[in-house]
């Protein structure tokens, strides 16, 4: 799917996508994988039931990177923390740990190929901008300090461009 993306071969499949029920559907299959034994993860639901028209599999994918990189990045007993807002034009689903990224992990995130956890690695962070830019019109961006932790975010519009835009 990666390379299809690069090449602009990747058709887009808008239909409408509740917000909880993707974040509960990817909750629900993580919970019991090895990445998140002993991690827990909680939901913010004060969004309401946001109805999004995009690619919900575009989406799951994106937001099941962010979940996972976050479980990844805590340890045992610790909180990950996902929700999401809204306003008149767009939805934006944040995906939080207690971590922080030093700084020369910031810079090279979105990296084809980058990866702090080894070889075979580093493809979500890059397939996450991508998709999520490329693909559903929307934006990957993350704030990472020491005192807040780190938290990425995912902004894409309420209603996918309605010409089922590619590359």
């Amino acid at each position: 799917q990666i390379s299809a993306a690069e090449s602009g071969d990747l058709t887009v499949h808008p239909a409408d996508v509740s917000l909880r029920q993707v974040v509960r559907d990817i909750v629900a299959a993580y919970q019991f994988e090895d990445f998140a034994r002993g991690r827990f993860i909680r939901v913010d639901v004060s969004g309401g039931d946001t109805i999004v028209h995009t690619d919900g599999a575009l989406l799951r994918r994106i937001l099941g990177n962010m979940l996972r990189n976050a479980l990844e990045a805590v340890g045992p007993d610790q909180v990950v923390t996902t929700g999401w807002t809204a306003d008149d034009s767009a939805a934006t689903l944040r995906v939080h740990n207690p971590g922080c990224m030093p700084r020369a992990v910031q810079l090279q995130i979105f990296k084809r190929s980058f990866s702090t956890k080894g070889p075979g690695r580093g493809l979500g962070t890059y397939s996450m901008k991508l998709l999520a830019e490329k693909y559903l019109g929307g934006a990957v961006r993350f704030t990472s300090t020491p005192e807040d932790g780190t938290t990425f975010y995912l902004r894409i519009p309420l209603r996918a461009d309605p010409s089922g835009r590619r590359g």
